[in-house]
């Protein structure tokens, strides 16, 4: 039986994959790196997804939709700013 809390490492380590692209994004003060499609298509299905966990109430999989759409939503926002504020 795989306890609760691994699952909930692993989303806090997908969730950490965003870290990248948001530093390289505030470093190069510009986001012609990030593929907007990508992101919304990740997005999309993280939204799905957390909705799903959370009509079921598993709450293993709403922490980590939480975590999801904070870390996508970060990188998106960020990408937004540098495309509508470029330096």
């Amino acid at each position: 039986m795989i306890p609760s809390v691994l699952p909930i490492l692993a989303y806090i380590l997908i969730a950490s994959a965003a870290i990248p692209a948001i530093y390289r994004m505030r470093k190069n003060r510009s986001s012609k790196d990030v593929s907007f499609l990508w992101q919304w298509m990740i997005f999309s299905g993280v939204v799905v997804i957390f909705a799903y966990a959370f009509q079921v109430g598993e709450i293993v999989f709403i922490i980590g939709g939480v975590l999801n759409i904070v870390s996508i939503s970060s990188v998106l926002g960020m990408a937004i700013w540098y495309r509508w504020h470029p330096e």
